[in-house]
């Protein structure tokens, strides 16, 4: 009995692969997978040691256009445990400007965690778990930790960034456990 349960599967399997359900599962892995390897290069492009130049092209080439929204909360702790927010935002060519002059002062190395993605045609949403850094290597404890929500957009030339937003623990409070890398 267990032996025809094999062939049956094996023979279902065969089917619907003639059917175009493995290229279609396969698809799915793929553009998840484009959608991680943007996700990566994001940080990767931002990431190095103190001083060392970025590559600016590289990074503004990541976003949709030179109007992609970056976006920040910060929140300041009241009196009463709540936090007060405050709304930021900028163009890739603001944050470069704004980063860049951190970025001569201080290494940063930002790597994502843990990722959830969802895509639905040509949208794509990341809720990027990120650590950031001051070392490549990753030691010790990370100087910051939050959660990047990365909205992309696929284009003939691939997946690109549409909006990012972020917030940091600091702010927020401990990452919810469904959002962490060792979660």
């Amino acid at each position: 009995m267990r032996n025809r349960t094999i062939v049956t599967a094996v023979v279902c399997a065969g089917a619907l692969a003639g059917a175009g359900w493995t290229a279609r599962v396969l698809d799915e892995h793929q553009q998840e997978r484009a959608v991680l390897d943007a996700v990566d290069a994001l940080y990767a492009v931002i990431s190095g040691d103190a001083g060392a130049a970025r590559d600016w092209d590289a990074f503004r080439a990541k976003f949709l256009d030179d109007r992609a929204s970056m976006t920040f909360r910060r929140g300041q702790r009241t009196e009463d445990g709540g936090v007060a927010w405050s709304f930021g935002s900028m163009t890739p060519n603001e944050y470069v400007e704004r980063a860049g002059a951190m970025f001569e002062q201080q290494a940063f190395y930002e790597k994502g965690v843990r990722n959830e993605v969802e895509i639905y045609g040509a949208l794509a949403h990341v809720w990027s778990t990120y650590d950031a850094y001051h070392t490549a290597d990753g030691a010790g404890d990370p100087f910051m930790q939050g959660i990047n929500s990365i909205q992309l957009v696929r284009t003939d030339e691939g997946w690109k960034v549409l909006s990012l937003a972020w917030v940091d623990t600091r702010s927020a409070g401990e990452i919810p456990e469904r959002y962490r890398g060792d979660g």
